[in-house]
Parts: structure tokens; sequence; C-alpha cells
């Protein structure tokens, strides 16, 4: 199985002992090295007001993806994300991987509604 297939399996399906178990060292970074912590993913409920993905970010998080698992366009930005100004996540797509630390923040916000969102976080 393709590392890409099995994040969104994690992603989409939950995940099982294997895949939670799965080291990220088979996933390249931009810069050359490669991941060799944990892969963590949560679930997270957007509305109307700034959400942060996630709540707690994983210990030495390296990298961030996000899903939109909702019906409806979400927008992604800083701690104070609004749907004017965040970059939009249009429903069943990924938003570009982030390479982040766990001190940088970032949020979603949606017009309206609960809306789920899938986040896969390595380190």
């Amino acid at each position: 199985m393709h590392t890409s297939d099995l994040l969104r399996q994690v992603l989409l399906q939950g995940y099982s002992q294997e895949s939670q178990a799965f080291r990220t060292k088979l996933i390249d970074n931009p810069d050359g090295g490669s991941l060799e912590g944990e892969i963590r993913a949560t679930s997270v409920t957007v509305g109307n007001t700034p959400t942060p993905l996630p709540e707690t970010p994983l210990k030495k998080r390296q990298v961030l993806l996000i899903y939109n698992n909702s019906g409806r366009t979400v927008y992604i930005g800083g701690a104070g994300v609004t749907v004017q100004s965040g970059t939009p996540l249009k429903r069943d797509k990924f938003f570009p991987q982030l390479d982040v630390s766990e001190d940088v923040i970032i949020c979603a916000v949606a017009d309206k509604g609960q809306n789920d969102l899938r986040i896969i976080e390595g380190s």
C-alpha cells in the first residue's frame, strides 16, 4: 500500500492498530529528511468561530494534513481567520500539506453548521 493511500485510509475510515503504529519514515519531507515519530489522526468539528486544528497539537509535529469531510466549504488560516480572510477548503478536498511545528496554530471557520474536518499530524 502506498503511503498516500494509508494516509487517506487513516483520515477517511479511522485507523486500525496497524495503521496507528505506522511510522512516518516512509513520508518524504521537502527538506530531504524524513519523519521518525508517530502519526495521529483526529476529527474536529468547525462552526462559525475559529477552531484550532487540532485543539492540542502533536508534540514535535512536523507535518499537518487537513481533509474537509463535511458538505460545506470551510476556511483555513491563523487564530483570527474569518470566512472573508481564510483560504477556502471545499467539501471532500484535502488542504495542501503544511510543514509546521506544534507551535504554529492553524484554525478553521465556516459560515454556518457543524463541519467535520479530519486532521492527521506527523512527528
